[in-house]
């Protein structure tokens, strides 16, 4: 038999041990080390070189072929290992991006749900603030009664910086501020402000082509005229007021924020601008009504 039987068992136990840490190169390097030192030491035994006895060439032989099939035999459960260990973590890979995507999709949903629910919330606001309007329109027949309680109610229900009421003068020449629902806007009317018609500012561009003009962000509208006394404006939004086909006026609408005006939002204020209008006129033709009597 092989006289060497605890070398070689070292050798043999070293074959996964080169598989599992080194890979595929260096345990097909170490098996051809391995074999070469079996047949190494036969030819060594044979030669009489070194302390090394003599070996059989059949058990060398068998010694070489068991270790060629042990390297074949362990290199593919080598490999057999690696695949699993890469499927475990492909999967875990997986597994973490599905987790990505369900996190995404989810918040996804909170963030419609919350849209959603703004999206009711305000056109509950609208609604409410429509039907005060009609029903204070009603009730309400004198005009400075009539303005500081629509722009105050606009400015509740939507939350905007400056709400205000311009009408035209007689002449028909500049738009007169007659009621506004900010500090500052009151103190404009205290010193009489007024911009002329289709020449000042957007409301003298609203009053003067009678088209809704809308600025989500200030300092890129030439048009629009900064006041001392709203400085935090950064969005304006002026509707026209008009009354059986005539313009008399213009509802002023400034916010704070970059574009803080949407679509639907025009499309109401639009209405309730015109139901302003229509308030005005009737009031205007109220108060008139017992001079010409």
């Amino acid at each position: 038999g092989l006289q060497n039987p605890m070398v070689v068992a070292v050798l043999f136990m070293l074959v996964p041990i080169a598989s599992l840490y080194f890979g595929r190169v260096y345990l097909y390097t170490y098996g051809a080390f391995l074999v070469t030192a079996i047949f190494g030491f036969y030819f060594a035994g044979q030669f009489g070189l070194g302390n090394v006895r003599p070996v059989d060439f059949d058990d060398s032989l068998v010694a070489a072929v068991a270790l060629t099939v042990m390297v074949g035999v362990q290199d593919d459960a080598a490999n057999r290992i690696r695949r699993l260990f890469e499927n475990a973590s492909r999967n875990a890979s997986q597994l973490g991006e599905r987790n990505e995507e369900l996190t995404a999709i989810r918040e996804n949903l909170e963030r419609i749900v919350q849209a959603r629910t703004a999206d009711l919330e305000r056109r509950s606001r609208y609604l409410e603030a429509t039907a005060e309007i009609a029903r204070d329109t009603n009730a309400i027949l004198d005009t400075d009664d009539l303005l500081p309680r629509v722009v105050t109610l606009i400015a509740q229900k939507f939350g905007f910086y400056h709400v205000a009421i311009f009408l035209l003068d007689d002449e028909r020449e500049y738009a007169v501020m007659r009621a506004a629902s900010s500090v500052g806007g009151q103190q404009m009317i205290a010193r009489n402000h007024r911009l002329a018609v289709g020449k000042q500012g957007i409301v003298g561009y609203v009053t003067g082509l009678g088209r809704p003009r809308i600025t989500q962000k200030i300092d890129l509208d030439y048009v629009h005229t900064t006041a001392e006394e709203l400085p935090d404006t950064q969005s304006e939004m002026a509707l026209p007021l008009k009354a059986h086909g005539e313009i008399i006026g213009a509802l002023d609408i400034q916010d704070t924020a970059e574009g803080a005006f949407r679509d639907e939002d025009i499309t109401i204020l639009q209405t309730l601008a015109d139901q302003v209008a229509l308030a005005v006129s009737n009031a205007a033709w109220s108060e008139q009504a017992p001079l010409a009597v």
